[in-house]
């Protein structure tokens, strides 16, 4: 049980003016003016690259935006809202789609992450950019769902399944679904991760609240652990792969106040403890407090408290080239825990090294020919190799920032 460790310990990190912009705009108070003029180009790739600009433009009216930022940013923040609404609705029409044909297999269907929290009404329309769907059924039953969804007209990835979760499909919106054998790093009871049928049994499940009849969602205790352990757990170390704030944002819009924390710590972190511990839970609720009490990123950071050492992470993981390169070859050794130590490593390890065709998409783009993805296959462990070398000397220029 991980009662009291802290994964994180980014260096010192002093926030551009755009940067505090960018954190008042998506998770402090809507009504308090900033103060100062912003630099609308540098809000808009700040915003861009922690995953925010869709959540500002959602939340800040246009004419705020018109005298904070300028004409430009307010296009930017205003379509980025439109698209993630759109996304939205198609994300929302493919779960109901899910939910008939779940009916039609005589299967449960429970949605997971950003799919539960809009279906849960948790997460307001065009605030949250949805990329994929992430479903989870019965254990004994996953390959049925995932044949009738090929058979419906997905289309499969080519990117290899996971350990706990099939090969991925895409729907011919362009969305992804995502297949799950089981909820990572979370445990309902002590002898095993966490499946549909655990939740089933254990009454952790509910209906949508978006009218889509046969869909379930896990029940809000649930669907907090999953979101904490993929983003601290599975994503923490990879801010490449996963816009971290997004995180603290969902935590916030979860709205739960003193009261209800201490209620999901007292039951639902238990559930997780084995891969997050009680002060990285509590410093992402934490931060989203203080943020939305229009407390100051800058000072939330200097006070070197967890939540400004999760701020400062998720900022630095993101902005700073060196401090992520740092942070590669710590994201490979340290798995979520489901399975042994040893055989998540050389899977990632397998997996990294020898690429589908879709990973080699996903990685590096599309290739012209065959003749270039295999090119691309042979310099895999060449690039990884560089990128090793490139993480170790990262690691150490970090040590020597964090000792001035």
């Amino acid at each position: 049980m991980m009662e009291n460790g802290f994964r994180f310990d980014p260096p010192e990190f002093e926030l551009a003016t755009d940067t505090v912009w960018v954190l008042a705009r998506a998770f402090g108070p809507m009504d308090v003016p900033f103060g100062e003029r912003v630099d609308s180009s540098r809000a808009i790739d700040v915003s861009e690259r922690l995953g925010l600009t869709a959540r500002i433009g959602a939340r800040i009216p246009a004419g705020r935006l018109l005298a904070e930022v300028g004409e430009m940013a307010v296009a930017t923040f205003t379509k980025a809202y439109a698209d993630a609404a759109a996304l939205d609705l198609a994300a929302a029409g493919l779960c109901r789609q899910l939910a008939i044909l779940g009916e039609t297999l005589r299967l449960p269907v429970i949605v997971l992450k950003g799919a539960a929290l809009r279906e849960s009404g948790v997460t307001p329309r065009g605030s949250r950019q949805a990329c994929d769907v992430d479903v989870l059924t019965l254990e004994s039953r996953l390959d049925d769902l995932h044949g009738a969804l090929v058979s419906e007209g997905y289309r499969v990835s080519g990117m290899r399944g996971a350990e706990h979760e099939l090969e991925a499909l895409y729907h011919p919106s362009g969305l992804m679904v995502e297949v799950h054998r089981y909820l990572r790093g979370v445990r309902i009871s002590e002898e095993r991760i966490a499946t549909a049928d655990h939740l089933l049994d254990y009454g952790l499940c509910r209906g949508s609240d978006n009218d889509a009849v046969g869909l379930l969602v896990p029940e809000p205790h649930v669907l907090l652990a999953h979101l904490l352990v993929h983003g601290i757990a599975q994503h923490g170390h990879a801010p490449w792969s996963y816009p971290l704030l997004r995180l603290v944002g969902d935590v916030q819009d979860m709205g739960l106040d003193s009261d209800g924390w201490s209620g999901f710590l007292d039951r639902g972190w238990r559930w997780i403890a084995g891969d997050v511990s009680r002060r990285e839970a509590t410093a992402v609720w934490e931060l989203g407090r203080r943020l939305a009490t229009g407390e100051a990123p800058q000072s939330i950071i200097d006070g070197r408290e967890p939540a400004g050492l999760i701020l400062s992470h998720m900022v630095e993981g993101t902005l700073d080239d060196e401090y992520q390169r740092s942070l590669r070859l710590h994201h490979l050794m340290h798995p979520v825990a489901g399975t042994s130590t040893r055989r998540t490593i050389l899977r990632k390890v397998t997996t990294n090294v020898w690429l589908r065709r879709g990973e080699i998409d996903q990685i590096y783009g599309p290739q012209p020919n065959a003749a270039r993805y295999l090119a691309m296959r042979l310099w895999r462990p060449v690039d990884l190799a560089l990128q090793a070398v490139g993480s170790f000397r990262a690691r150490s220029a970090v040590k020597k920032r964090r000792r001035k």
